[in-house]
């Protein structure tokens, strides 16, 4: 992203609206990473190397609620 990154956004948006419900997709997950977003506003985060099918489809239902 030219202007921020995916944290920025997340707090940003976060912000300006409360209500949206972010997920975030990254390539290199990790603890901190995953402390990072929960604080931004993000309710999960999927590694692009898990099996997706299985994980994408319970983190989805999961910030629906």
């Amino acid at each position: 992203m030219p202007v921020m990154n995916g944290l920025d956004a997340a707090r940003q948006i976060n912000h300006l609206a409360p209500q949206t419900a972010m997920l975030m997709l990254t390539l290199h997950s990790s603890n901190e990473l995953l402390k990072a977003a929960k604080a931004a506003g993000i309710r999960d985060v999927v590694s692009k190397s898990d099996p997706l099918s299985d994980h994408l489809s319970m983190a989805l239902r999961q910030i629906c609620l």
